[in-house]
């Protein structure tokens, strides 16, 4: 018997695209630690938190991939009570005070929140707030702790004197002004292709960085042509980049790019 669907798309807008992509490669980075079966730890970076909707979409990965018995590992478990499971963490960056207070207000009751690091300034500091020890993939070494990091991490003293490796499985970018704000603060090419850079560098194998760029708001071109300039240069074989895009779109367009880091 023919079952009658609702019509919907038959290819995943950009979101959906982006949160496949996401998803598909922080499931390959925990499948190689644990294939390693070693207590090595993973962490995400949302580099413009705004609302919080890729805070929450990474920690609900993180908690969905992690779970066992659809409990959430947590920084706090005992080696002994997670033997196999990598740590997490998700580091929020935004440079507005006001969309960190109202991310973490809305995201308070989430499971798996405890997991989130919230970081009130902008992405371009990424370096700064890296968890330590993280694994530097250009060179193989580990990046030391800065005693600076303290002040947005909490654990960094306990993750330095342990010394296992940190490793960078993703990093969501979403550029532009936050959704219902005034648009007078916008991300900025320079800065943007900072942090970028930072991810470049400390990526895991395997690892993804997705950049939602948009063109629609002043300065947006500029930074659109900046970023997608960037990615165009990251070398292949390297590193795969997808660009995608809705071609007919007739304002405001807006662009989606996935960079992949070949494993290892």
């Amino acid at each position: 018997m023919l079952t009658v669907t609702p019509w919907r798309w038959a290819f995943p807008y950009l979101l959906e695209s982006t949160h496949l992509a996401v998803y598909n490669a922080l499931a390959a980075c925990i499948g190689t630690l644990l294939l390693r079966n070693k207590k090595e730890r993973i962490f995400a970076v949302d580099g413009t938190c705004g609302n919080g909707n890729d805070t929450e979409f990474l920690v609900n990965s993180f908690t969905a991939l992690l779970s066992t018995g659809h409990q959430p590992v947590r920084l706090s478990d005992t080696p002994e009570h997670q033997p196999d499971t990598p740590e997490w963490q998700v580091l929020a960056f935004d440079v507005q005070e006001e969309a960190i207070q109202k991310s973490r207000l809305r995201l308070a009751s989430l499971s798996g929140s405890s997991h989130i690091h919230y970081i009130p300034c902008g992405h371009e500091r990424l370096r700064e707030y890296l968890p330590f020890p993280t694994q530097r993939a250009l060179q193989g070494t580990l990046l030391h702790a800065d005693p600076a990091q303290t002040l947005c991490c909490p654990q960094a003293s306990e993750q330095n004197s342990i010394g296992r490796p940190w490793y960078f499985a993703a990093a969501m970018y979403n550029l532009g002004y936050l959704p219902g704000s005034d648009k007078q603060t916008v991300t900025m090419a320079h800065t943007s292709l900072l942090s970028f850079e930072v991810c470049r560098e400390y990526l895991a194998a395997g690892g993804l960085l997705a950049v939602h760029a948009y063109a629609g708001h002043t300065g947006g071109a500029e930074e659109l042509a900046a970023v997608e300039d960037w990615f165009a240069q990251l070398n292949y074989p390297a590193w795969r980049v997808a660009r995608y895009a809705i071609c007919n779109k007739p304002r405001n367009p807006e662009v989606v790019f996935l960079a992949q880091k070949a494993g290892s």
